[in-house]
């Protein structure tokens, strides 16, 4: 037997058929666009941890006795910096064949471009100033930058500092006050501003001060924290090269 749908009927099992599509498309894209929510875990710290690597001498090692401006520095910063000391007493920026105790060739440098610090302070030239030493001036700017540039093309791209040397108030074979305020001083400088590195002049704020300082030119605790006063506002103040 057939059954016969009058047309009005057809129309209205037809509107309704679509009816019925629409809304399973639009629950079926509401499903798809909505996804269940997942809860968001917030971390409890909101500071990242930062490490600081501390480059140099025995000024930024410590003499006489180990311990230096960094562990000052370390407490000037906020609790989510970490100060690391890389310095190695005697060192010269000046490399193999040229200075006398080459920094790129200790363990210390090989430690800290391993550290992964994010920040990174390079304090070198007080031991180029030495007679052995400085027959090769020619190349202090080419073997600092060396030891720059190494940072700076670490994959993780820390940020580099330069800072200048101290004055020294002694002058012997081991240190030459002289060289080390009008010949590398400058060299420092020019070099920093060369490479788009920012600079931290802790010269200047050693001028006269003789008092500040052991034998010279090894800083007293007093002279380590002026130091690292100026090495924490250099870090977290603007930058200003």
């Amino acid at each position: 037997m057939m059954i016969r749908i009058a047309p009005h009927d057809l129309r209205n099992a037809l509107n309704l058929s679509m009816l019925l599509a629409g809304s399973i498309c639009f629950v079926s894209a509401m499903a798809q666009s909505n996804p269940p929510s997942t809860p968001i875990v917030l971390s409890e710290t909101s500071e990242a941890e930062v490490k600081v690597a501390c480059i140099g001498d025995s000024i930024t090692a410590g003499y006489p006795n180990p311990g230096g401006f960094p562990p000052v520095l370390d407490g000037k910063l906020p609790d989510n910096y970490t100060v690391v000391n890389y310095g190695k007493r005697g060192a010269t920026a000046l490399g193999p064949g040229r200075g006398s105790s080459p920094y790129i060739s200790t363990t210390e440098y090989a430690n800290a471009i391993k550290s992964g610090a994010g920040i990174v302070v390079i304090m070198l030239g007080t031991n180029d100033s030495n007679n052995t030493s400085w027959v090769h001036e020619s190349h202090f700017k080419e073997d600092l930058g060396k030891i720059v540039n190494n940072f700076l093309n670490l994959s993780h791209h820390p940020k580099v500092y330069l800072a200048s040397t101290l004055p020294s108030f002694t002058t012997s074979e081991k240190i030459n006050s002289l060289r080390i305020e009008t010949l590398i001083g400058p060299r420092i400088r020019d070099l920093s501003n060369e490479l788009g590195v920012q600079g931290i002049d802790t010269f200047t704020h050693f001028i006269d001060k003789k008092s500040l300082f052991i034998d010279g030119t090894h800083p007293k605790s007093e002279g380590h924290n002026i130091l690292a006063q100026v090495i924490h506002d250099a870090i977290t103040g603007p930058d200003d090269n």
